[in-house]
């Protein structure tokens, strides 16, 4: 990472990107997908554990396969509701809890994508 101050032609070089942000007042805590076992890690990474579809501030969706980045998000202060919850859920009086929104997406997983990408708009040259 390296950082250099507006107007200044020092350069500086950090190892650790969060150490980083915190140095230019952007400090940061981490949610690691998978946790912190690599094999999980890279498990959920197959599974688009890191690829999430805010759909407001504090609130977004993601697949249910990815067990251990869904406990690392409740350690961080998330709640999870499931899609069916979530669709019922009609008090929004409370709405402070940063939420995580699961859906199955098995089968779409599989086409290489996550929720941020299944949602992305395709550009189609017209005929």
């Amino acid at each position: 990472m390296l950082h250099r101050r507006k107007g200044q032609d020092e350069v500086r070089e950090m190892s650790d990107f969060f150490a980083a942000l915190k140095a230019v007042n952007l400090p940061m805590d981490p949610i690691f997908a998978g946790g912190s076992r690599s094999t999980t890690q890279e498990r959920e990474q197959w599974a688009s554990a890191c690829n999430f579809l805010a759909v407001r501030p504090g609130t977004i969706i993601s697949y249910l396969r990815n067990e251990t980045t869904l406990a690392e998000l409740v350690k961080a202060g998330f709640r999870v509701v499931g899609g069916s919850d979530f669709l019922a859920f009609d008090d929004w009086a409370d709405t402070k809890h940063r939420t995580v929104i699961t859906i199955e997406g098995d089968e779409l997983v599989r086409g290489g994508g996550g929720t941020r990408c299944m949602t992305m708009p395709i550009r189609r040259r017209e005929r």
